[in-house]
């Protein structure tokens, strides 16, 4: 950290950095900080010596659990701890998305990492007042648990603002718990994430039972009056898939009278560049957003304001540069590598016979 904090400090940013600057979507997240904590950059900088040592308390935590009920294809064995275990223990078949050395690295990185037992300490010794969790997927996080538990018990949540992150595929019953302790604290902000209608974000979240989101999410809205200050938001990742989904995954959030959000996918092009939106050729994509503009033009005001932020978002899908012809052929032999790994019944190909310009285009690619 101290070394982090002098590449910041000498106008350097670590490579780590990467996806934050990356302009995958429209609001981001380093903007929404800058913009919160603009106030207290004197004081930071003041309070940090030039070897990178920092007095300044902490006062916004970005937790990310590794335990994760889903694996997606959009993700990795570093962000999910299913994803882990199943191409450890299935390597035969994941070993050209993930091999062994890399899976084990990443193993190993998780079971020293000091990062979830020091979590309830750093809460209880700071002032903290905004916690974002993330994940993974924090509503199976033990360290989650503890700290929501604490800050009840010393009143302290009432004073905070909790963002969460979350797939929202966890049992209702666990989410009902969830939602009772969330009524403690001042400011809620539920990002529940979803990659299309059911049959495409069930190919691309493996494991994820769409009902099940449906059904929590559906009684998130029912208590949301409950609490004045709770938003919940359906939270998007634009992929190939996606685009092609546009107008049913649209008028789905619609129905549900919910505000959506949303990000390109970006990285794991090693991986999983069939996914990515780059991976359609431009003209294919321009058409696709052209005619969604259509439909959104043609909706109520209030409609457009739920989808508002999706909008935004499509203007950097239609314009991202194409994969080289190289990477979209390789995108195909990843895709039928990762249909075998995560035993899809029904291949990507498959998917994209609603659409015959994305049939045709994928079929002319030969690996």
């Amino acid at each position: 950290m101290k070394g982090i904090r002098r590449q910041m400090m000498s106008g350097t940013l670590p490579s780590d950095c990467f996806y934050c600057i990356s302009s995958n979507k429209t609001e981001t997240y380093k903007e929404s900080l800058k913009n919160r904590y603009y106030g207290q950059f004197e004081t930071i900088e003041k309070s940090t010596s030039d070897d990178g040592t920092s007095t300044a308390p902490l006062v916004f935590l970005d937790y990310r659990s590794h335990g994760c009920n889903l694996k997606c294809k959009t993700c990795g064995p570093d962000s999910s701890s299913a994803w882990l275990k199943q191409a450890m223990t299935q390597n035969s078949k994941w070993e050209d998305i993930a091999p062994m050395d890399i899976l084990k690295q990443v193993e190993f990185s998780v079971k020293n990492s000091p990062y979830a037992s020091e979590f309830l300490e750093v809460v209880k010794n700071n002032p903290i007042e905004v916690i974002y969790f993330a994940g993974g997927e924090p509503l199976i996080s033990k360290a989650h648990d503890e700290v929501l538990d604490e800050l009840i018990h010393s009143k302290r949540g009432q004073k905070m603002t909790l963002n969460y992150n979350t797939n929202l595929t966890v049992p209702l019953k666990t989410v009902e718990t969830w939602f009772e302790k969330l009524l403690n604290f001042s400011e809620v902000h539920l990002y529940c994430s979803i990659d299309g209608t059911e049959e495409v974000t069930q190919y691309v979240r493996t494991g994820m039972k769409f009902k099940v989101f449906e059904k929590n999410l559906k009684f998130l809205k029912q208590n949301v009056s409950r609490h004045p200050s709770l938003h919940i938001y359906v939270d998007a990742t634009i992929t190939s898939l996606f685009l092609l989904d546009l107008k049913a995954f649209s008028q789905m959030a619609l129905d549900w009278k919910t505000p959506v959000v949303s990000k390109l996918m970006i990285g794991v092009t090693h991986r999983g560049a069939f996914l990515r939106c780059e991976a359609l050729p431009k003209k294919l994509r321009e058409k696709l957003v052209s005619e969604w503009m259509d439909y959104f033009n043609s909706l109520k005001p209030e409609e457009q304001a739920l989808l508002e932020n999706l909008k935004n978002t499509l203007t950097l899908a239609r314009s991202a540069e194409e994969f080289p012809q190289d990477v979209m052929k390789e995108a195909r032999r990843q895709a039928r590598i990762n249909d075998q790994a995560f035993e899809e019944k029904k291949p990507f190909g498959e998917l994209l016979k609603h659409n015959k310009e994305a049939s045709k285009w994928w079929a002319s690619l030969i690996d």
